[in-house]
């Protein structure tokens, strides 16, 4: 069991490494943007990238999802067979798709945005469609090799590649908004032709409809979970954009830009968590797999989210002009938000593993439903505070949902009472941090204390008697082995 979790824990470290450096684009390139781009401007790079995202992802049909469960149905010549047969549709369906869309690019900057200022952006976002296919699903590959340092490594530079070029369209070549997405479709195309090289060998000559076909019909009920997961990402825009202003959206992309820093270890912990869970499916000790994993994610979550929120002003006043400041206010609803839905993952793998994949899409047409609701109502008297609170809503009844699925399909134990507390303890001191009329100096300082503070009461707040007792016992073995190697 402890070498299981161990072995789990380094993967996702490995990949929390790599997959945050390489998704760190959007932040590390704030302090060049946002001295460019006005906040309405940051609003059209918004829209354009969230629908971006909602359509790809809207088209994938789950098969991704599928390929890592079958991947470990099949071995040797039969594997190479599936790869082949994945990612071949992958990519040829993709590039129908891009055909389309460079084709009817000028009537959706119009339907967009009234103008057809933005038909260049929208073909290179077209272009980028079948080549992100191709990278995701060679990614994923690595990811079944556990090839944790090559997938670190290609996502770290893709990320250089991506802050160079966009420097150099934007800022020396002064491209505009059409230099950001020209930096992504050519950062994109370079890193993919290496991985296809090196995945080379991983690929066979033989297609097998009958293999794919079976893959996709296991994959495609759900997908309406996957369609209404990505529509909830560029729902918010849209709905600011209609009831406010594109400025408005402008700075809710700030703050969400600060908050997606918790996604980056989410969608590390997914990258490790999925090959790890089906390979230990319906094994003797899978529940107590799922409690001990739920347990350690839900602690580095609430901590994660504890330091961007109570550091989030700090971190936009230096990283912005003054116009975008007050974008802080809603870093922390975006932090609660984001934990909550990553909690999800643990249990959607759960609907997986008993094949029971169409509760994942009814339970996320739910979450659509209650959230639409709720930001009709709110997001036009309150802005975005408005739909923040409808956001944070309706996640956390459609986590409570999951959890009750989740755990009738598998018996596994969730401390809720302790881990309720930690949540409320976090919650508490972001309150009154958020209170302290001190000098910058003096809030880093009350802020960092409270976060030590913070760090060594969560283990004795979550965790029971047994597993403090674990804890010390293998953190003194740590200690006796680091003090042998110094003497």
């Amino acid at each position: 069991m402890k070498q299981k979790i161990k072995g789990f824990i380094k993967d996702a470290l490995i990949y929390g490494v790599g997959d945050a450096l390489g998704k760190l684009t959007n932040l590390l390139l704030l302090p060049i943007l946002s001295r460019i781009f006005t906040p309405a401007d940051y609003g059209v790079v918004d829209l354009l990238t969230a629908s971006y995202i909602f359509l790809f992802m809207t088209l994938n049909f789950n098969v991704l999802t599928g390929f890592q469960k079958f991947f470990f149905l099949n071995q040797e010549e039969n594997r190479k067979v599936l790869v082949s047969s994945t990612i071949g549709c992958y990519f040829v369906f993709y590039a129908v798709i891009s055909i389309l869309l460079i084709g009817g690019a000028k009537y959706i900057s119009c339907a967009f945005f009234g103008s057809d200022l933005y038909v260049t952006p929208i073909i290179f976002l077209a272009i980028c469609m079948p080549i992100e296919g191709l990278y995701d699903a060679l990614t994923i590959l690595l990811r079944l090799k556990r090839l944790s340092v090559a997938f670190s490594v290609v996502n770290i530079c893709r990320l250089i590649l991506t802050i160079l070029i966009s420097y150099c369209c934007v800022v020396m070549f002064e491209f505009g908004i059409s230099g950001v997405f020209f930096a992504r479709l050519i950062a994109l195309f370079v890193i993919t032709s290496y991985l296809l090289l090196f995945l080379l060998k991983e690929f066979s000559l033989n297609f097998s409809f009958k293999m794919y076909k079976r893959m996709f019909l296991f994959s495609i009920p759900g997908h309406p979970d996957i369609i209404i997961k990505s529509f909830m990402s560029v729902l918010p825009l849209l709905m600011l954009k209609h009831f406010s202003t594109l400025t408005e959206v402008g700075l809710y992309g700030i703050a969400n830009r600060i908050a997606q820093t918790l996604t980056l270890f989410i969608n590390a912990f997914q990258k490790a968590w999925n090959p790890f869970a089906f390979e230990h499916a319906d094994k003797p000790d899978e529940a107590n797999l799922y409690s001990k994993v739920y347990k350690l994610f839900f602690a580095v979550i609430v901590f994660l989210g504890l330091v961007l929120t109570i550091f989030a002003k700090e971190v936009i006043e230096i990283l912005t002009p003054r116009e975008y400041h007050s974008a802080y206010t809603l870093v922390g609803g975006l932090n609660l938000y984001y934990g909550l839905l990553g909690l999800n993952l643990i249990y959607s793998t759960i609907f997986y593993t008993k094949n029971k994949v169409k509760y994942t899409s009814l339970l996320t047409a739910t979450h659509l439903f209650i959230f639409f609701v709720m930001a009709s109502l709110w997001t036009g008297r309150y802005a975005a505070p408005g739909l923040l609170a409808a956001l944070n809503v309706s996640i956390f009844i459609n986590v409570i949902l999951y959890h009750c699925f989740g755990t009738h399909l598998l018996k596994f134990k969730v401390q809720i009472g302790r881990l309720a507390l930690a949540f409320g303890v976090a919650c508490g001191g972001v309150v009154i941090l958020d209170h302290l009329t001190v000098p910058l100096v003096g809030r880093i300082v009350f802020k960092s204390i409270y976060l030590i503070v913070f760090m060594g009461a969560l283990p004795i707040t979550i965790l029971n008697s047994n597993e403090r007792k674990a804890l010390v016992e293998f953190l003194k073995g740590r200690f006796r082995i680091e003090s042998r190697g110094v003497t």
